[in-house]
């Protein structure tokens, strides 16, 4: 576009005092420090003056799991290989306060159980990998992979349960009472004290999963788990599609883990991250009632130290004003009672005051809310707070040069890499290259070959320092046990607010209300 000797543009065009840029066509270079003692040499064909930001490469975090051989913790940062060669964090709570064996509760339609049990007892079986054998290692079986019994009912117990379709005049109210029915169920699997209930939906019920209209949007999925959240029921949904699927090993893992967690257990923690520091993320749902009328519903929810999602309250936000893209910022006098949420949420869930919090969320922190939230979270004695806007980057590529500079590597760049702008603004990589697991010396690309957007960290009030921040997203960004990836692109804190504030507006009492993140997972 430019040539190869580039163009002079001058602004404002035509003005005697007109500033004159000189366009190339050439990228900045980004330097990176990488811990390593080999100095790289800058051929002499690319200017110095091209080096325009320095950054570093953050070291990615483990996670801890316990060794039941050496009776210790064990770190990996490889969740299956970590599970596999260890054991869960919480195994030696086995048998002691959690009991030996996880107990499923099932919904089917009765057409669909043969098939339905034929997949559920594979997960007590090994499956074999067929793709991404960079990262996934074959499933052992549940109990090889977190050392506890899994219990499957047969189709004629109690804790396997027919449902059907209402006969319904059009398939919204269709939609509605097979949610009413699903919730019919729960009541009786929760009886038979289950610890787990798997829904299973059949391609011909699919379009009974969710409609939208002028006045309602309907979603079968949040309605479900609004109803059992508030009765404690953990619930786990299963397609048709995904019996359907060749990842056989991968959905065993998937599932495996969405029912360990969801049966309150602790599969791992991350390390790395000062133990008296702790997590929240906040996220707004936005409901427009038949009236035009806005009902913003806020969730706090904090994470440990160590980054277990703990618990979460939501509440209705009043005072609020809106941007261009229908994003709401809160009040000074509203983000005070978020900012005394949190501290509830604190009380309710540590031994002890955190010393330092950290609050993350997708959109900027105004003025008045900075003020709320210091202010409220002060009042408890904590004085280091941390305020963060996290955000997806797209206007923002980067590429790694081969090791001799001559040439653009064909990889994305690596998991952990991070530069600042300013002194509270940085770039970082969650997204990037990582060891593979068949050779540390391979790379694994979570995806395929795809080019990696950063996250856009703004600090808008704070200490928190660079390499502080990126280690603890980076850690944050392997805690969703929604998923058996490698890591999410971003933390789990912004991930899981914004989902539980969306469902969270279905629930008929949540002022006041406190509940645990696995209800809503």
């Amino acid at each position: 576009m430019f040539g190869q000797n580039g163009t002079q543009a001058t602004f404002p065009p035509n003005a005697a005092t007109s500033f004159v840029f000189n366009i190339r066509p050439k990228s900045v270079i980004l330097g990176v420090s990488t811990g390593s003692q080999y100095q790289v040499r800058i051929p002499q064909t690319i200017s110095e003056k091209r080096i325009v930001f320095k950054g570093m490469e953050c070291r990615d975090t483990d996670l801890i799991f316990f060794n039941p051989a050496q009776n210790r913790i064990a770190k990996d940062f490889h969740p299956m290989r970590g599970l596999i060669n260890n054991a869960p964090f919480d195994y030696s709570l086995n048998n002691n306060i959690l009991r030996s064996s996880i107990s499923l509760g099932v919904i089917c339609p009765s057409a669909h159980n043969q098939r339905f049990h034929s997949f559920l007892n594979q997960l007590n079986s090994r499956q074999g990998v067929k793709y991404n054998l960079e990262y996934v290692i074959p499933f052992p079986g549940f109990f090889e992979a977190f050392k506890t019994n899994l219990s499957i009912p047969a189709t004629d117990t109690n804790a396997w349960l027919d449902v059907t379709v209402p006969q319904s005049y059009n398939i919204y109210d269709a939609a509605v009472d097979f949610g009413k029915s699903l919730c019919k169920s729960l009541d009786r699997l929760s009886a038979s004290s289950v610890d787990v209930a798997l829904i299973y939906i059949p391609k011909e019920y699919e379009p009974l999963t969710g409609y939208v209209d002028d006045n309602e949007n309907f979603d079968l999925h949040d309605y479900v788990k609004a109803y059992a959240a508030q009765r404690n029921i953990a619930t786990q949904f299963v397609r048709e599609k995904t019996l359907e699927s060749d990842m056989n090993c991968q959905i065993m893992w998937a599932l495996s883990l969405a029912i360990y967690v969801k049966s309150s257990r602790i599969p791992w923690v991350v390390s790395g991250i000062n133990n008296e520091t702790a997590f929240a993320g906040i996220g707004y749902s936005l409901n427009r009632t038949g009236s035009n009328s806005n009902v913003v519903v806020g969730c706090s929810h904090i994470y440990s130290a160590d980054g277990q999602g703990m618990k979460y309250k939501l509440s209705k936000i009043d005072d609020c004003t809106f941007d261009h893209k229908k994003n709401p910022y809160l009040s000074e006098d509203e983000a005070y009672r978020l900012g005394l949420n949190i501290k509830e949420l604190f009380y309710k869930s540590f031994s002890e005051m955190p010393k330092r919090v950290v609050i993350h969320k997708r959109t900027p922190f105004r003025r008045d809310e900075i003020k709320g939230l210091v202010t409220s979270l002060s009042s408890a004695g904590i004085k280091d707070i941390d305020l963060l806007e996290i955000t997806l980057e797209d206007d923002l590529k980067c590429f790694e040069f081969t090791r001799n500079m001559d040439a653009i590597d064909g990889f994305p760049v690596r998991r952990g890499l991070c530069f600042p702008l300013n002194d509270n603004t940085m770039y970082l990589y969650t997204h990037g290259i990582a060891p593979s697991v068949r050779n540390p010396n391979y790379r694994y690309i979570q995806g395929g070959k795809t080019i990696p957007l950063p996250l856009k960290i703004v600090k808008h009030h704070g200490n928190g320092t660079l390499p502080q921040i990126a280690t603890e997203i980076l850690g944050l960004s392997k805690m969703n046990w929604n998923s058996f990836g490698l890591y999410s692109k971003l933390p789990c804190t912004i991930d899981s607010s914004n989902e539980i504030a969306r469902i969270g507006r279905l629930l008929s009492q949540y002022e006041g209300a406190i509940y645990e993140y696995r209800y809503f997972m």
